[in-house]
């Protein structure tokens, strides 16, 4: 069984919880970490370091200066040295290449951004770095390849993921393709999540019915999302 949730400690917690003498076997995991798991050799074969956002946060700051020396910051320039630049310029570029887009596509319409991408990833290949956009990737190219890895093919939870983008999204659905059964629970009021894992999982969210204490049913702020799958190809719901 491989239980998939918002972090490892919370993975843990769903084992703990379940109704059973014991859960040996059972792998617990965050996203980033069942990637992590998977990409390792990947990794380590081509001299990557994956880093977090402290280190992204400092590669920032060198790609600011990069491009302040060069003038390409555009709008961005009277910004530089101000507090906080590095860290939003971080934040903004994770999530653009979460959301899988390159840098000639935002020549059109942010030419600056456009310009800070290519540095940046230009600065990520030589510093040997690897972000979270990265390892996801190769994560899910590992897995479409058809891998064999202790984490993949088993009967898969999860648990209140967080599912912001495409390349989480494109994660989500190689572990699925390959699990011979897989079931995703996340909050309601999630609904960005809710759509990305119904994508993901090519099914229609179903929402969990709960009875309160006076035995009437409620709705539970908790759709589940359920898919069975063969190896290697969708089943049916």
């Amino acid at each position: 069984m491989l239980v998939v949730a918002y972090s490892q400690v919370a993975a843990a917690e769903v084992a703990r919880s379940a109704r059973r003498a014991a859960t040996f076997g059972w792998r617990r995991f965050s996203l980033a970490g069942v990637a992590g798991a998977i990409g390792s050799r990947v990794l380590a074969a081509r001299g990557l370091v994956a880093v977090g956002e402290l280190a992204i946060e400092a590669l920032c700051t060198r790609v600011l200066h990069i491009c302040a020396g060069t003038g390409e910051l555009g709008k961005l320039a009277p910004l530089v040295g101000r507090p906080g630049l590095a860290r939003a310029l971080a934040r903004t570029l994770q999530e653009v290449r979460l959301a899988g887009i390159e840098s000639r596509a935002l020549e059109s319409v942010r030419p600056e951004l456009s310009r800070l991408l290519r540095v940046y990833e230009t600065e990520l290949a030589r510093a040997r770095l690897a972000d979270r956009a990265m390892v996801l990737r190769l994560a899910t190219e590992r897995i479409r390849d058809g891998i064999e890895h202790p984490v993949v093919g088993h009967p898969t939870l999860l648990v209140d993921l967080v599912v912001k983008s495409g390349v989480e999204q494109d994660l989500v659905t190689a572990l699925a393709t390959r699990s011979a059964q897989v079931l995703a629970v996340a909050p309601g009021a999630d609904q960005f999540s809710i759509r990305h894992l119904a994508e993901a999982l090519g099914v229609t969210p179903d929402e969990i019915q709960k009875s309160d204490s006076g035995g009437s049913p409620r709705a539970a702020p908790a759709p589940s999302l359920c898919r069975g799958t063969a190896r290697g190809r969708p089943g049916r719901r």
